[in-house]
């Protein structure tokens, strides 16, 4: 890990495996060939073109850019922008990417292809699993940290399989040119984020068309056939999700119910139940006495006559 300056950007780019933590409040730099990279930003913002796109990045997102991309970074502010840059070798994220797509083509006498899926270039919003937990977790403890092969091999395996959801979603749009399904997909993840992080409140899907600029009949539509369920199923999936967090802490149905943007806790139990299987007294219970039965395990010693 350096500091970061025009040399460092230069000469990383010709690099692989390499984490670079910056803190700058003016920068400004350009290569004709870019390294395959991770750009996250901590605070602060940073403006990138990648070939003829423009990217904002600011934290809660990181940039994903490929290999030989014309890249432009600019940073200008009157405080410190702080930021981090993974630079991956080409050759073996790919390497990786190859052994999960041939995961089950194990025999010799194997002959079908699977075909390797170039990475998406473009800005993505950070969510909560996979790709998105580990780089958090870079950024939060990686700084003052020895960085080592296995590390990198951990987050290549993540970024492949972030690109093969990407492609695979991108598949199940109906639109026929590339940037066309990028750029939709886009705003899908931007609906799909909408709705996590407003789960506890009335939102209609006027709200999420508007958060996603995307016409209701296209946001349901683009919807349904990307993540196989409607807004609504979504928003009532990720109630229940905080729903059980909440019960295995103790509250009270009620206060789970007004928590998770349930009117009635009448309703809260019909949508639980439905979901679960359980009511959520019931589940509560089950919870309860699964618990005690783990911390104070039954058993009775057998005496030698």
């Amino acid at each position: 890990m350096m500091e970061f300056d025009k040399e460092t950007f230069q000469r990383f780019n010709l690099m692989g495996n390499v984490a670079v933590f910056s803190a700058l409040k003016q920068f400004e730099a350009t290569t004709d060939c870019s390294g395959l990279s991770i750009k996250m930003a901590i605070s602060g913002s940073e403006h990138y073109r990648v070939d003829r796109d423009d990217y904002l990045l600011e934290p809660g997102s990181f940039l994903l850019v490929n290999n030989g991309q014309q890249v432009t970074c600019g940073i200008k502010s009157n405080s410190i922008v702080k930021g981090m840059c993974i630079y991956l070798e080409d050759e073996q994220y790919r390497s990786v990417l190859h052994s999960i797509c041939h995961a089950e083509e194990l025999s010799p006498s194997n002959d079908s292809k699977v075909p390797i899926p170039e990475l998406i270039s473009d800005v993505y919003q950070l969510g909560r699993k996979g790709l998105s937990q580990l780089l958090q977790q870079w950024a939060s403890h990686k700084v003052n940290e020895e960085i080592g092969e296995e590390d990198f091999l951990e987050l290549m395996e993540q970024l492949a399989l972030h690109q093969l959801r990407q492609h695979r979603m991108m598949g199940r749009l109906a639109a026929l040119q590339f940037g066309t399904k990028r750029e939709l997909l886009r705003r899908l993840q931007m609906a799909r984020n909408f709705i996590y992080d407003n789960y506890d409140k009335d939102i209609q899907l006027e709200d999420i068309s508007r958060s996603s600029c995307l016409s209701k009949f296209h946001l349901l539509r683009s919807f349904r056939d990307v993540y196989q369920s409607t807004p609504y199923q979504s928003l009532l999936q990720r109630r229940v999700e905080v729903a059980k967090e909440l019960l295995q802490k103790g509250e009270s149905v009620q206060e789970v119910a007004s928590c998770c943007g349930f009117n009635t806790r009448r309703s809260f139990s019909r949508v639980f139940k439905r979901s679960t299987g359980f009511t959520p007294n019931e589940f509560r219970k089950a919870h309860d006495s699964a618990t005690s039965s783990f911390a104070h395990p039954h058993w009775q010693a057998s005496k030698i006559a």
